[in-house]
Protein backbone atom coordinates (compact mmCIF):
# COMPACT_ATOMS: atom_id res chain seq x y z
CA UNK A 1 0.00 0.00 0.00
CA UNK A 2 2.86 2.40 1.10
CA UNK A 3 4.63 1.70 -2.31
CA UNK A 4 1.67 1.80 -4.80
CA UNK A 5 0.08 5.01 -2.98
CA UNK A 6 3.38 6.56 -3.31
CA UNK A 7 4.12 5.91 -7.18
CA UNK A 8 0.50 6.96 -8.05
CA UNK A 9 0.40 9.93 -6.07
CA UNK A 10 3.52 11.79 -6.28
CA UNK A 11 3.11 11.35 -10.27
CA UNK A 12 0.99 14.37 -10.56
CA UNK A 13 3.75 16.28 -8.81
CA UNK A 14 6.78 14.75 -10.85
CA UNK A 15 4.96 15.67 -14.23
CA UNK A 16 4.43 18.89 -13.12
CA UNK A 17 8.12 19.44 -12.34
CA UNK A 18 9.38 17.81 -15.06
CA UNK A 19 7.48 19.50 -17.67
CA UNK A 20 8.54 22.77 -16.27
CA UNK A 21 12.29 21.72 -16.66
CA UNK A 22 11.56 20.47 -19.86
CA UNK A 23 9.81 23.62 -21.03
CA UNK A 24 7.46 21.35 -22.53
CA UNK A 25 3.75 20.03 -22.01
CA UNK A 26 2.22 16.14 -23.14
CA UNK A 27 5.46 14.87 -24.48
CA UNK A 28 5.58 11.53 -23.37
CA UNK A 29 9.31 11.58 -22.42
CA UNK A 30 8.34 13.83 -20.01
CA UNK A 31 5.50 11.44 -18.82
CA UNK A 32 8.19 8.87 -18.67
CA UNK A 33 10.66 10.40 -16.85
CA UNK A 34 7.77 11.32 -14.46
CA UNK A 35 6.73 7.78 -14.12
CA UNK A 36 10.50 6.37 -13.21
CA UNK A 37 10.91 9.09 -10.67
CA UNK A 38 7.72 8.65 -8.41
CA UNK A 39 8.02 4.55 -9.26
CA UNK A 40 11.74 5.17 -8.19
CA UNK A 41 10.58 6.89 -4.72
CA UNK A 42 7.71 4.79 -3.87
CA UNK A 43 10.15 1.64 -4.20
CA UNK A 44 13.07 3.18 -2.33
CA UNK A 45 10.20 4.08 0.68
CA UNK A 46 8.75 0.75 0.59
CA UNK A 47 11.89 -1.48 -0.30
CA UNK A 48 11.66 -3.03 3.65
CA UNK A 49 7.89 -4.16 3.15
CA UNK A 50 8.41 -5.62 -0.28
CA UNK A 51 11.29 -7.66 1.17
CA UNK A 52 9.26 -9.33 3.94
CA UNK A 53 6.61 -10.17 1.76
CA UNK A 54 9.10 -12.18 -0.77
CA UNK A 55 10.74 -13.44 2.05
CA UNK A 56 7.92 -14.79 3.44
CA UNK A 57 6.35 -16.01 -0.11
CA UNK A 58 10.03 -18.27 -0.55
CA UNK A 59 9.95 -19.91 2.63
CA UNK A 60 9.28 -23.66 2.48
CA UNK A 61 7.33 -23.63 5.59
CA UNK A 62 5.64 -20.22 6.87
CA UNK A 63 7.77 -18.75 9.54
CA UNK A 64 4.84 -15.98 10.17
CA UNK A 65 5.43 -12.76 10.09
CA UNK A 66 7.43 -11.57 13.03
CA UNK A 67 9.80 -14.03 13.14
CA UNK A 68 10.88 -13.26 9.47
CA UNK A 69 11.11 -9.84 10.54
CA UNK A 70 13.35 -10.84 13.12
CA UNK A 71 15.30 -13.07 10.62
CA UNK A 72 16.26 -10.43 8.36
CA UNK A 73 17.22 -7.68 11.51
CA UNK A 74 19.19 -10.99 12.51
CA UNK A 75 21.14 -11.47 9.27
CA UNK A 76 21.66 -7.70 8.57
CA UNK A 77 20.82 -5.22 11.06
CA UNK A 78 18.72 -1.95 9.69
CA UNK A 79 20.48 -2.31 6.31
CA UNK A 80 19.98 -5.75 6.21
CA UNK A 81 16.04 -4.43 5.40
CA UNK A 82 16.97 -2.70 1.86
CA UNK A 83 18.76 -6.31 0.63
CA UNK A 84 17.41 -6.25 -3.13
CA UNK A 85 16.22 -2.62 -2.90
CA UNK A 86 18.60 -1.36 -5.91
CA UNK A 87 16.75 -4.45 -8.37
CA UNK A 88 13.67 -3.67 -6.58
CA UNK A 89 14.07 0.60 -7.36
CA UNK A 90 15.21 -0.32 -10.76
CA UNK A 91 11.92 -2.48 -11.64
CA UNK A 92 9.35 -0.06 -10.12
CA UNK A 93 10.92 3.01 -11.81
CA UNK A 94 10.52 0.74 -14.96
CA UNK A 95 6.75 -0.31 -13.95
CA UNK A 96 5.71 2.85 -13.20
CA UNK A 97 7.32 4.72 -16.44
CA UNK A 98 5.49 2.14 -18.81
CA UNK A 99 2.17 2.09 -16.82
CA UNK A 100 0.84 5.55 -15.50
CA UNK A 101 3.15 7.08 -18.96
CA UNK A 102 1.28 4.93 -21.09
CA UNK A 103 -1.85 5.39 -19.82
CA UNK A 104 -1.56 8.76 -19.77
CA UNK A 105 0.01 9.40 -23.03
CA UNK A 106 -2.72 6.59 -24.59
CA UNK A 107 -5.57 8.60 -22.93
CA UNK A 108 -4.45 12.10 -24.35
CA UNK A 109 -4.21 10.77 -28.01
CA UNK A 110 -7.40 8.70 -27.67
CA UNK A 111 -8.99 12.02 -26.57
CA UNK A 112 -7.53 13.58 -29.26
CA UNK A 113 -8.14 11.72 -32.16
CA UNK A 114 -11.62 12.05 -31.12
CA UNK A 115 -12.06 8.49 -30.62
CA UNK A 116 -13.54 8.43 -26.95
CA UNK A 117 -14.44 11.19 -24.79
CA UNK A 118 -12.66 11.73 -20.94
CA UNK A 119 -14.44 9.14 -19.28
CA UNK A 120 -14.99 5.34 -17.98
CA UNK A 121 -14.81 4.77 -21.65
CA UNK A 122 -11.09 6.21 -21.93
CA UNK A 123 -9.94 5.09 -18.70
CA UNK A 124 -10.64 1.28 -19.54
CA UNK A 125 -9.03 1.58 -23.19
CA UNK A 126 -5.81 3.33 -21.60
CA UNK A 127 -5.40 1.02 -18.92
CA UNK A 128 -5.40 -2.10 -21.08
CA UNK A 129 -2.74 -0.42 -22.85
CA UNK A 130 -1.09 0.40 -19.65
CA UNK A 131 -1.34 -3.23 -18.40
CA UNK A 132 0.36 -4.95 -21.27
CA UNK A 133 3.43 -2.31 -21.59
CA UNK A 134 3.65 -2.69 -17.62
CA UNK A 135 4.21 -6.44 -17.92
CA UNK A 136 6.66 -6.43 -21.21
CA UNK A 137 8.64 -4.03 -19.23
CA UNK A 138 8.64 -5.24 -15.55
CA UNK A 139 9.01 -9.16 -16.43
CA UNK A 140 12.87 -9.03 -16.77
CA UNK A 141 13.20 -6.64 -13.36
CA UNK A 142 10.67 -9.28 -11.60
CA UNK A 143 13.06 -12.22 -12.59
CA UNK A 144 15.81 -10.56 -10.94
CA UNK A 145 14.19 -9.21 -7.92
CA UNK A 146 12.91 -12.01 -6.94
CA UNK A 147 16.22 -13.98 -6.85
CA UNK A 148 17.84 -11.12 -5.93
CA UNK A 149 15.61 -10.50 -2.43
CA UNK A 150 15.11 -14.69 -2.06
CA UNK A 151 18.13 -14.92 0.28
CA UNK A 152 19.39 -17.59 -1.76
CA UNK A 153 23.18 -17.91 -1.50
CA UNK A 154 23.76 -17.90 -5.30
CA UNK A 155 22.14 -15.21 -5.63
CA UNK A 156 23.48 -12.42 -2.63
CA UNK A 157 26.52 -10.09 -4.11
CA UNK A 158 25.36 -9.92 -7.31
CA UNK A 159 24.17 -7.11 -9.14
CA UNK A 160 20.24 -7.48 -11.16
CA UNK A 161 22.28 -6.77 -14.35
CA UNK A 162 24.71 -10.03 -13.74
CA UNK A 163 21.56 -11.87 -12.57
CA UNK A 164 19.80 -11.48 -16.13
CA UNK A 165 23.55 -11.72 -18.06
CA UNK A 166 23.52 -15.45 -16.32
CA UNK A 167 20.08 -16.24 -16.87
CA UNK A 168 20.34 -14.87 -20.47
CA UNK A 169 23.15 -17.57 -20.50
CA UNK A 170 21.83 -20.69 -19.16
CA UNK A 171 18.66 -20.08 -20.89
CA UNK A 172 19.08 -17.69 -23.27
CA UNK A 173 17.80 -14.12 -24.46
CA UNK A 174 14.20 -14.83 -23.98
CA UNK A 175 15.12 -16.24 -20.18
CA UNK A 176 14.24 -13.26 -18.31
CA UNK A 177 10.92 -13.09 -19.47
CA UNK A 178 9.96 -16.32 -18.05
CA UNK A 179 6.58 -16.23 -16.68
CA UNK A 180 5.61 -12.95 -18.65
CA UNK A 181 2.03 -14.65 -19.54
CA UNK A 182 1.46 -15.40 -15.83
CA UNK A 183 2.81 -11.49 -15.05
CA UNK A 184 0.23 -10.05 -17.56
CA UNK A 185 -2.29 -11.93 -16.44
CA UNK A 186 -1.89 -11.16 -12.69
CA UNK A 187 -0.98 -7.44 -13.74
CA UNK A 188 -3.43 -6.63 -16.71
CA UNK A 189 -6.09 -6.79 -14.76
CA UNK A 190 -4.58 -5.32 -11.95
CA UNK A 191 -4.22 -2.45 -13.87
CA UNK A 192 -7.18 -1.99 -15.39
CA UNK A 193 -9.02 -1.85 -11.80
CA UNK A 194 -6.39 0.48 -10.82
CA UNK A 195 -6.62 3.31 -12.92
CA UNK A 196 -10.81 2.92 -12.94
CA UNK A 197 -10.45 3.76 -9.75
CA UNK A 198 -7.97 5.76 -8.72
CA UNK A 199 -9.78 7.86 -11.42
CA UNK A 200 -13.18 7.64 -10.04
CA UNK A 201 -11.34 8.54 -6.85
CA UNK A 202 -9.90 11.45 -8.26
CA UNK A 203 -13.13 12.97 -9.38
CA UNK A 204 -15.08 12.20 -6.52
CA UNK A 205 -12.95 14.47 -4.38
CA UNK A 206 -12.32 17.39 -7.15
CA UNK A 207 -9.03 16.00 -8.77
CA UNK A 208 -8.39 16.85 -12.45
CA UNK A 209 -8.49 13.12 -14.35
CA UNK A 210 -4.73 11.54 -15.04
Amino acid sequence: MVYAGLRLGCYDFAKENVEAALGVRGTLAGKVAAGALSGAFGSAVGSPTELLKVRIQSQTSSSGLLRTAAEITREGGAVGWFRGAIPFVQRSSALTAAQVASYDHTKQLLIASGAVVEGSGAHLLSSMVAGFAAAAVSTPFDFAKSRLMSGRPEYQGITSTECLRRAVVSGGLLAPYRGFVPNWLRIGPHTVVTFLVYERLRAMVGFAPV
